[in-house]
């Protein structure tokens, strides 16, 4: 543990341990898992690491055990990769769980495979054919349709894609099929915070409106479906660490559905994966290309990149779908039969076209160069302009005092001057100021105030300390006997006929209101961290990324999780070479659950 500051709780948990060589690999290991790392790769580790741990007394110890089966240790050797035992027991979980879904959905191939060939007409309803000949042909192949397929057919499915390739569409008109087939089909929606499910909600009631020739029993089932955060879907005991539903007590529902899935961390996606029955269909969705969430691990990411390329299948799927496509335009080439194939060859369908960005102008081609780090990406900053009539487009300032920005933020007045309550909850989405970092000139903190100031300039608000009249505030930890959670944001009002403040909040359902002295633990927020902005959307976004940096978190996952924030317009504030920088910056974050899919070794 050398040049080390003493007293961090990676120094903590290493002198609970007597040998010096397992104390190094117990900070080393700790260390890791802050970074959000679920293990540590000996293949991987840096010089200075290497020679700190003496890897002939760690591999001798009887600390770690390479056979957790039936050695129970503090530390798990495993494909050349050291875990605690406790993140070793969640990878393998969740592994384990995934396979017993997949084969328990085997079981019932042949009766699944009957049942889509009889929905054929269905499918043409819901998909009627579009001749767009302007399209490359993998744009063409009707990505949505066959993800249903998968879920049809399967008990586990991944549906990923970018902003505005259908994700929530195609789980509408997957739940309308499954609502036809069987009424009374049981579905659970949820996302990691209220936020999340409250978009998924409206998502799916808009989404509803656009299919014709629903019944009225299956509208109905709509209507009683409403989306809940996985805390409460779980069931939250106050007094307690363990969820209501566990492996002793599982849910009971014949499929479901979440949403923002790369925000879940391996903790949080084992309790999950505990609590699903064999019997039921779980679909997991998200963009693989955001940020992971903010403890360790990158599930969704990993199970997504176990395939290559991602949309591989079996050449016996193949055909069944271009049998139901019947449109040789549309359908999937046999290039796509997968080389490689694993256990989830198949159940992983990345949709590919956006119909909400373009991908050849403004937010589309911005986010693609970015995620797709490209080396050109320098040639093409300076000719991004924010465009006067038009949308969806890009600006990159280096001008960190630039009209623009002072444009956005003056947008904030829209929620200001809104009287109503949900009208006024739903207008602080119009703008937001997403920081790179939390602490420094260019963090949220030092941006809370410059907004604060400029609009107490302007007269529109008053800030002092503590809660504030027209203050936009974040809840940050989670508060069940209230019903909030960390990463909840809402408004406080004065109220006026008793001058008190209170703090309102949107949940899934409907608003929630509490005296502001029952918040205990919140921050300001008309700015925030990229990574806090996650399962949100504003219509335009102000990105500030510090001048001087040597923050590894500032990556192309950050800038594209940014971007992607914005229905309308951006504005990326940056010097130029550290936005460069951070587009060729990849996060990887290190587990084994790639190696172990694609080796079968689960």
């Amino acid at each position: 543990m050398k040049n080390q500051t003493q007293n961090t709780i990676h120094d903590i948990f290493a002198s609970y341990f007597e040998d010096t060589s397992i104390q190094r690999l117990a900070y080393t290991v700790s260390k890791k898992l802050e970074e959000g790392h679920i293990c540590l790769d000996l293949d991987l580790i840096d010089a200075e690491t290497k020679d700190d741990l003496d890897f002939k007394s760690i591999l001798s110890s009887p600390y770690l055990t390479r056979d957790v089966e039936q050695d129970l240790k503090p530390f798990v050797l495993h494909n050349n990769k050291i875990y605690l035992q406790r993140y070793f027991y969640y990878e393998t979980h969740i592994l384990n769980k995934i396979s017993e879904l997949i084969q328990q959905g085997k079981k019932n191939r042949d009766s699944r495979e009957k049942k889509l060939l009889e929905l054929k007409e269905k499918f043409k309803l819901f998909f009627p054919p579009k001749h767009e000949n302007n399209l490359d042909r993998e744009l063409k192949i009707p990505w949505q349709m066959i993800a249903i397929f998968n879920v049809i057919l399967n008990n586990f499915a991944i549906i990923t894609g970018g902003p505005g390739t259908g994700k929530t569409t195609t789980i509408t008109k997957l739940l309308a099929i499954l609502f036809a087939i069987n009424p009374k089909t049981s579905v659970a929606i949820a996302a990691p915070t209220g936020k999340a499910a409250a978009r998924l909600n409206e998502s799916i009631s808009n989404g509803i409106k656009n299919i014709k020739g629903l019944k009225t029993e299956v509208i109905s089932n709509f209507v009683e479906l409403k989306a809940q955060t996985i805390h409460r879907l779980l069931g939250v005991n106050i007094d307690s660490t363990k969820f209501t539903y566990n492996n002793e007590n599982k849910l009971q529902y014949d499929i479901i559905i979440i949403d923002e899935s790369s925000m879940i961390d391996v903790t949080m996606m084992s309790k999950l994966l505990e609590a699903i029955p064999s019997n039921c269909r779980l679909v997991l969705l998200g963009d693989k290309d955001q940020l992971s969430s903010i403890e360790a691990g990158s599930i969704f990411g990993d199970l997504c990149n176990s395939q290559n390329p991602i949309n591989s299948f079996s050449g016996k799927d193949i055909d069944l779908y271009n049998s139901i496509i019947e449109n040789d335009k549309l359908s999937i080439p046999q290039s796509y039969i997968a080389q490689n194939p694993n256990i989830l060859t198949g159940s992983i369908i990345e949709l590919k076209r956006s119909y909400r960005f373009k991908n050849d102008e403004g937010i589309g081609k911005f986010s693609n160069l970015v995620i797709r780090g490209k080396s050109n990406f320098d040639t093409l900053i300076e000719p991004f302009q924010i465009c006067e009539n038009d949308m969806q487009c890009v600006k990159v300032t280096q001008d960190y005092n630039d009209q623009i920005f002072i444009e956005m933020i003056n947008k904030y007045e829209d929620f200001i001057n809104e009287p109503d309550i949900e009208k006024a909850l739903n207008k602080i989405n119009i703008v937001k100021v997403l920081c790179a970092v939390k602490e420094g000139e260019y963090g949220v903190n030092q941006y809370n105030l410059m907004i604060e100031n400029h609009l107490k300039t302007r007269g529109l608000i008053k800030p002092k300390t503590g809660f504030y009249h027209n203050q936009i505030i974040m809840v940050s930890s989670n508060d069940y006997s209230l019903g909030l959670f960390n990463g909840d944001i809402g408004i406080v009002r004065e109220e006026s006929d008793t001058g008190n403040l209170k703090a309102y909040f949107q949940n899934e359902n409907n608003i929630l209101s509490y005296p502001v002295s029952n918040i205990n633990r919140y921050s300001t927020v008309f700015a925030m961290t990229i990574h806090k902005s996650q399962g949100s959307e504003f219509n335009n976004i102000v990105i500030v990324l510090p001048k001087k940096t040597e923050h590894k978190l500032i990556s192309r996952e950050l800038i594209y999780t940014a971007v992607t924030r914005a229905r309308t317009n951006a504005l990326v504030i940056s010097d130029y070479d550290i936005l460069l920088d951070a587009v060729q910056n990849k996060t990887q974050r290190v587990s084994g659950i790639v190696d172990r899919i694609r080796e079968n070794n689960i």
